[in-house]
């Protein structure tokens, strides 16, 4: 049971790792946008939002999952 529970926090860890992965990128990308006036980058950057959110969702399923 310890070592099920242990396993299920260390997906939820990775699951967050990912996703602060991406938004640091998107910090990042959007920074440059708004520095440089560029449109296309900034729509990339809202495009790419929905990655994030999909991580987001993963990291709360898994946590109402945990036992």
């Amino acid at each position: 049971m310890r070592q099920e529970y242990s396993s299920q926090l260390q997906d939820v860890n990775a699951e967050l790792f990912r996703m602060t992965q991406l938004v640091g990128v998107a910090i990042q990308e959007a920074t440059k946008a708004l520095l440089t006036d560029d449109l296309d980058k900034a729509q990339r950057v809202i495009d790419a939002d929905s990655d994030i959110n999909a991580h987001n969702i993963a990291v709360e399923e898994k946590c109402l999952m945990i036992a």
